[in-house]
Order: C-alpha cells, then sequence, then structure tokens
C-alpha cells in the first residue's frame, strides 16, 4: 500500500484538504457611513468583525465547504486501499479531484457573492479590500495532489500490464 508514490500524493491530499476548513479564506474591508467593517469568510462561518450591524451581524454557516471536504477525504482514503483495482482507484481519484474542484469553485463563488452583498448593502465603492487568506490555496493543493495521485496510478498499472504481458512471452 505505501509501496508506491501515487499512496503519498492520495494520503497529502487527503491530509491537506480539511485545513480550508479551520482556516480564513478570505477577508472583506469596507466603509460604510458611520465606521469600517471587516467580514471575514471561515471555512465553517462567515463573520462580521465589525462594529457596525451589517449583512453578517452574527456567524453565517456555511456547510458545503465542510461536506465537500469529508467527501473529498473519504474518497482519497478510499481511493488509497483500493491498491489491488487499479482502474477503480483511478476513477475515484479522478472523483475526488473533482469533488476538490467544486469545494474550490464553491468557494469562490461565495466570495463572489459575499462581494456583491456588500456592494448592495454599503454601496459600490464601500469595498476596500478583498484579501485572499492561506485557506484557499489547501482545496488547490489537493486538486494539483489528487491528479498527480491518479497519474501515478496510471503509470503503476501501465507498468503492471507490460510486465503480465512480458511473462506471458516467456
Amino acid at each position: 500500500m505505501i509501496q508506491r508514490i501515487q499512496t503519498v500524493w492520495l494520503f497529502l491530499a487527503a491530509t491537506l484538504n480539511p485545513f480550508a476548513i479551520f482556516t480564513e479564506l478570505w477577508t472583506f474591508e469596507f466603509n460604510t457611513v458611520n465606521s469600517q467593517s471587516v467580514i471575514v469568510f471561515h471555512g465553517q462561518y462567515i463573520k462580521n468583525l465589525g462594529n457596525t450591524p451589517s449583512i453578517y451581524t452574527t456567524l453565517y454557516p456555511i456547510r458545503w465547504v465542510l461536506i465537500l471536504s469529508i467527501m473529498f477525504c473519504i474518497g482519497a482514503l478510499v481511493s488509497i486501499f483500493l491498491y489491488k483495482k487499479r482502474r477503480l482507484q483511478k476513477k475515484i481519484a479522478w472523483l475526488s479531484a473533482g469533488i476538490a474542484f467544486l469545494q474550490t469553485s464553491y468557494i469562490f463563488a461565495r466570495v463572489y457573492y459575499t462581494q456583491n452583498q456588500i456592494a448592495q448593502f454599503a454601496g459600490t465603492n464601500a469595498l476596500q479590500s478583498s484579501n485572499i487568506q492561506i485557506g484557499v490555496i489547501f482545496p488547490i493543493l489537493s486538486i494539483i495532489l489528487c491528479l498527480l495521485g491518479a497519474y501515478y496510478i496510471e503509470k503503476d498499472d501501465r507498468l503492471v500490464r507490460d510486465m503480465n504481458s512480458f511473462r506471458l512471452r516467456d
């Protein structure tokens, strides 16, 4: 199981992806009529750190990042243990990469939606800065690592098929 490099790639992907749940993904700073407000887009919620009432006065839960992260981790870990069924392992690795892509797409769509809500609430010129945080990197790295795992699963499958055909010739 740990003999092949695809196990390392898939394990790294499965361990990096959940960090998106526990870290900040994006921060928004904007001005309202009376003061400045900061909205933090975390992996599990959106929170208003300013002292003015705004669109997010309390925690706003974001469950899809958590759900997609759990689905990705299950897929990547199941793919590790299917090392004897390489074609199924490769399909599940591709499926896991697709789930991580959906997670990343949801994060960016949610950021875009939040920016539009800020523009509607505080005016179009109110948004001062929109800063990407370290948490956005983890789903993107998970996609890359999962695709690397799928590549090496395919490479390993070709190697095994070539060795089987070589044995049949003897």
